[in-house]
């Protein structure tokens, strides 16, 4: 990570945590609280403790996800991973965070980097993760791809005109 980005994430994430804790009497913050949960799961994937990632995941997916870790644990290695981004939703019960992760197959040894989007969300005062897809970097197995946007013809006018005077609005 550069020192711009490491100055932006730490600044993020003391936001978060100075912000969160001043509504909680337990002394711990939201923000606090989201950062153990997000690393917990992602830790959980790296030293492929399993079942302790699976807490981080709705109990309706839980044996799912458990199902997937065992088929891919095989050869899939998770090197690093580095928490990017975090977004808090005003409401603080929602959140968006973005994981660089540092991962190779066992059989090729190649060594690559993707970027994952998460969502996470509070839940009976826990944070769990509801749903991950690939944002940037080679596709990696057990995160799903993005949602394909809808192609439009290039002689069909977009559903958002965009601000006034943008190219996308007839003057």
């Amino acid at each position: 990570m550069s020192w711009g980005a490491a100055v932006v994430v730490s600044v993020l994430l003391a936001g978060l945590v100075a912000g969160g804790a001043s509504g909680c009497a337990t002394g711990r913050g939201t923000g606090e609280e989201l950062l153990a949960g997000a690393r917990a799961y992602q830790d959980g994937l790296r030293w492929r403790r399993y079942d302790e990632a699976a807490l981080r995941r709705l109990p309706g997916e839980r044996e799912a996800f458990l199902d997937q870790r065992d088929e891919l644990d095989a050869d899939l290695r998770i090197d690093d991973y580095e928490i990017e981004r975090v977004l808090l939703q005003a409401a603080r019960s929602a959140a968006t965070i973005q994981v660089r992760f540092t991962w190779h197959r066992e059989p090729e040894g190649i060594v690559h980097e993707t970027v994952v989007e998460q969502a996470w969300t509070k839940r009976d005062g826990i944070w769990m993760l509801v749903d991950e897809e690939r944002k940037r970097g080679p596709e990696m197995p057990g995160v799903p791809e993005p949602l394909e946007e809808p192609r439009r013809d290039a002689g069909t006018a977009p559903d958002d005109a965009g601000p006034v005077g943008s190219p996308n609005q007839p003057r």
